[in-house]
């Protein structure tokens, strides 16, 4: 009651810590302290900690304002290593905290240590929505460790208030400091971290992380529920969905924290059994974070709807039994929503720790990023990853040798020649190297795929299209126009998954052609006879200094968009007094002179030109009408002319090119011998992740990529920068409509703010990499891609999976198990939910089964990405044309229930006749299976062998 009513006058006098301060003064027997904390935090109460412990609160109702006005001593040795004693400190054995000492006379105590990634290597694996966090088990367990060397070995309460984030190669040091006993013997603890630096005089920012309140009782809850085991009637759950459920919410941990064993579920209560993997112990930890942490995993198996991401808020009446365990068992009960009450048993049922309750809060973005972070966490660089193909006797023909072309193959095989799994196409690079050649380089592509989709006998087949040296794997130097035909297949592998492969070759030797096509990858390269992959990586290196520009800088398609956007930053942040914009209309494009007046009124001198800079005279002209050297290039420009790769044209790629490459190569030859401090491409993350729709795009920014990895090879300064979306209607944004924008944010790419792009800007000039990706990516969205396997080979190094990945069934398998009644809605409901994604919908109540896809906004690359998710889903062959040839949500279902009744016989199952027979439900399970994984898996050449034993005739 005293609780209740004084809730309701926090809530009108919204004093946070004048009452809070007041409740522990006048209330310091409650139990529910940690308790009220939730409560107050769901009813909208702030608690104004800050406030309250730098002494204002405590002094306005006449409490003692030293317990956090003291000097803080920080441990400047090494955890676990130096002399503390010559510091003035006692050693303390524990993972973490390596010190301790009394302060004055009061009897306070200070603790320290340090934490990073490389000393506490389990902490790697504890990453929550792509940040490293040191879970709340670990500030419990330095709570407790620091109460148990003072006399207090129980925690009362825990409130959290900030997470602890770790960077890789970056130490944090700790301070858990102790206050001295009250009448009751229990003692304020509270836990700080900062960066370690360098030297005593660097300012570094203290972060207070949590404060609470030790006990001196610590007897734990008896265990005899741990006795029985499994406890009895206890319903097993699946493990791999568990964390796999975790992943889809954002826990993308590693295996320290995958310590869950086995699970079961009786009631409102969850057991589990938990072990520490090999190589991590829990000696020295009263419980070891990991374990703790791993023991209310079993939580989320009861929370039903409610899938958000949660971390710990406030912790009440801890106490440990058997320490330094690695193998324990748990019992977790959900109680008033998200709150958790804990109890961890030995195996013998011995206690180790109980916990009367454990309130969450869902996680808050802001929590996870500040804007440094933000930069690390938002910048990429290719990198390159061994793979091995397993061997495999495919039929492969390489064009050029036992059949000249597309057209030689098609006409053999309707005489009846054996059709191949794998066909290999090269794409020769004409004479010359420049715009020219990549054009005529590009169309021969864009030629040879639409020949290649229009093909009636090769069904199921594969094309590998050859290119050599197309890909910068390491140092080298890439030919543009080869790396472009990569970038236009690229774009075709978007829209029809599984047929076309890029094979990037150095010329030393042939590869395994057929093995090679057994990878489920995109693109591969290989090099010295070693197939490698790429993927993206994260960049986390921060350069020292922010470049300077002395002299002009020319930037193109300067007068809008992205070029006035940097234009301004360049005069800004980088200094540069002298700007040369150049569009092709010049100072007549629209808000060419308010931009120009902007920059003036910033001290710079701004010249506008009207230039087409894909004329290589009218470039040439501009640069030798400088009246002063030529400083930087920041190539800007580029324009979209979309469309699906089966009816792309000539002009459609003349038109992409023209201000992307012809431009950018003028712009390279024309500055030889000019001492520029920056050459600067813009080019588009799209195009590397592989967006369908965009093959001339694509080709052209993958020409951008390559002459930018040239100029470094050559000791030349340069990057292309292949930018993610950036929000409002600045940059390639500018130039979509909704349903684009919704493709794009469903393939993971949020949107960059202007201060975020123009910081990224910042950090990738100072680094010395030829070709770098600033895109925001939305991890959550990425794992819903991952669990579908739909996720973009490109990004799969960021996608922490468990190693228990769930699989997709086919659509078959998954009406074998639907009552007949239910089938067709189970299959509408498949159908609608991704239009709804496509078009970028929150949900698929919105779309109507009977209306038309064209009225709800379907376009040709709309009607591709459909078909190509429903492949994935249903492990059906579906036409790009599937939209359009069954224009609404319910035609497509029912074409999709009459395909799997083909699949399986028309009196299959699905089609609602009688069961399969054992040979029918055989051939119907092996329909259902992509080719893919029988290949993947050595199941293919067995069943060949099988099948051609059938056929053999008996001889005799």
């Amino acid at each position: 009651a005293v609780l209740t009513a004084m809730a309701r006058q926090t809530l009108e006098q919204r004093d946070d810590a004048v009452f809070l301060t007041a409740l522990r003064a006048e209330h310091p027997e409650a139990e529910t302290f940690a308790g009220f904390l939730g409560q107050a935090h769901n009813a909208g109460v702030r608690v104004d900690w800050a406030a309250y412990y730098a002494g204002t609160g405590a002094r306005r109702v006449g409490l003692p304002t030293y317990a956090f006005q003291r000097e803080r001593y920080w441990l400047t040795t090494g955890a676990g290593t130096g002399d503390v004693a010559a510091a003035g400190l006692g050693p303390v054995r524990h993972p973490v905290l390596a010190a301790a000492t009394r302060l004055g006379t009061r009897d306070e105590w200070l603790f320290s240590g340090r934490l990073s990634t490389d000393i506490q290597r389990w902490t790697q694996d504890h990453v929550v929505q792509e940040v490293t966090i040191v879970p709340g088990t670990a500030l419990v367990e330095l709570a407790l460790a620091a109460g148990e060397r003072t006399g207090c070995p129980a925690l009362d309460e825990l409130v959290v208030e900030a997470p602890l984030l770790l960077e890789d190669g970056v130490v944090r040091q700790v301070q858990v400091t102790v206050g001295p006993a009250d009448d009751n013997g229990r003692r304020d603890v509270a836990l700080y971290t900062r960066p370690e630096h360098g030297g005593d005089d660097e300012p570094a920012e203290t972060i207070c992380h949590a404060r609470g309140v030790l006990a001196p009782e610590a007897e734990p809850v008896a265990a005899e529920w741990a006795v029985q085991w499994p406890p009895p009637g206890a319903e097993e759950a699946s493990v791999d969905e568990l964390y796999a459920g975790m992943s889809d919410l954002g826990y993308d941990y590693g295996p320290a924290f995958q310590s869950v064993r086995a699970v079961w579920r009786a009631g409102d209560e969850v057991f589990a059994e938990v072990a520490l993997p090999d190589g991590t112990s829990g000696d020295g930890f009263g419980i070891h974070p990991a374990l703790f942490d791993a023991a209310m995993h079993g939580s989320l198996l009861q929370r039903g709807a409610d899938q958000t991401a949660l971390l710990p808020f406030s912790w009440s009446h801890i106490r440990l039994g058997t320490t330094g365990t690695s193998r324990v068992r748990a019992r977790v009960r959900t109680e008033e929503g998200t709150a958790l009450r804990v109890d961890i048993a030995g195996e013998q049922g011995e206690p180790v720790l109980s916990m009367d309750r454990l309130y969450m809060r869902p996680l808050e973005p802001s929590q996870l990023a500040d804007g440094g972070r933000a930069r690390r966490n938002a910048l990429f660089e290719p990198d390159w990853s061994e793979v091995t193909p397993a061997p495999a006797t495919a039929h492969v023909v390489v064009l050029g040798e036992e059949f000249a072309d597309l057209d030689a193959l098609e006409q053999a095989i309707a005489d009846g020649a054996e059709a191949p799994e794998t066909v290999v196409a090269t794409v020769a690079t004409p004479p010359g190297d420049g715009p020219d050649a990549v054009r005529e380089a590009v169309t021969d592509a864009l030629g040879l795929v639409q020949r290649w989709l229009a093909l009636e006998w090769l069904t199921g087949a594969r094309l590998i299209v050859a290119t050599r040296r197309g890909l910068a794997v390491g140092d080298e130097a890439p030919d543009a126009a080869q790396a472009a035909v990569g970038g236009l297949v690229h774009s075709a592998q978007a829209e029809f998954p599984g047929q076309f492969v890029v094979v990037d070759v150095d010329g030393t030797e042939d590869p395994d052609w057929a093995a090679l096509a057994g990878l489920d990858e995109p693109r591969i390269a290989v090099r010295d006879g070693r197939a490698r992959v790429p993927r993206l990586a994260r960049v986390s290196a921060v350069p020292d200094t922010t470049p300077a520009f002395d002299g002009t800088v020319l930037v193109t398609g300067g007068t809008s968009g992205l070029g006035a956007v940097f234009a301004r930053h360049l005069v800004e942040r980088h200094g540069a007094r002298s700007l040369l914009l150049v569009s092709r209309r010049g100072g007549a494009a629209e808000g060419a002179d308010e931009l120009v007046a902007d920059l003036e009124r910033l001290g710079a001198r701004v010249r506008v030109a009207a230039c087409d800079a894909a004329d290589r005279e009218q470039v040439a002209g501009l640069l030798a009408s400088l009246d002063e050297p030529l400083a930087a290039v920041v190539h800007a420009a580029g324009v979209l002319d979309d469309g699906v790769v089966g009816a792309l044209t000539a002009e459609q790629v003349e038109r992409v090119m023209r201000p992307k490459v012809d431009a950018a190569w003028h712009l390279h030859e024309l500055t030889a011998g000019m001492d520029l401090s920056a050459f600067v491409l813009f080019s588009s993350a799209a195009a590397a992740i592989g967006s369908p729709g965009q093959a001339n795009y694509s080709a052209a920014n993958a020409a951008l990529d390559a002459l930018a990895a040239r100029r470094r090879a050559a000791g030349l300064p340069a990057v292309s920068l292949a930018w993610g979306l950036w929000s409002d209607t600045t940059g390639m944004a500018a130039r979509m409509d909704e349903t684009d924008l919704a493709r794009l944010e469903g393939m993971g790419l949020r949107p960059l703010s202007a201060e975020l792009g123009l910081g990224l800007f910042d950090q990738a000039l100072g680094l010395d990499r030829p070709v770098l990706v600033p895109v925001q990516l939305d991890q959550a969205a990425l794992r819903r891609q991952s669990s579908a396997g739909l996720l973009p080979a490109l990004l799969r190094g960021l996608v922490r999976t468990s190693g228990r990945a769930r699989t997709t069934e086919s659509l078959a398998r998954r009406l074998a198990g639907v009552a007949e009644a239910d089938r067709a809605g189970v299959v509408l409901d498949l159908v609608r939910a991704q239009v709804a994604v496509v078009l970028g919908h929150g949900s698929a109540d919105t779309i109507d089964p009977d209306r038309d896809l064209q009225e709800l906004g379907f376009d040709s690359l709309s009607a591709v990405e459909l078909s190509t998710q429903l492949n994935k889903l249903t492990g059906l062959q579906l036409d790009g044309t599937l939209a359009f040839d069954h224009p609404t949500p319910q035609l497509i279902a029912e074409h999709l229930l009459t395909l799997v009744a083909q699949q399986a016989g028309e009196d299959g199952p699905a089609a609602g006749g009688a069961p399969l027979s054992e040979e029918d439900e055989v051939r119907a399970m092996l329909a259902a299976i992509p080719i893919e994984d029988l290949r993947e898996t050595g199941l293919l050449e067995t069943l060949r062998d099988l099948a051609a034993a059938v056929r053999a005739p008996v001889s005799g």
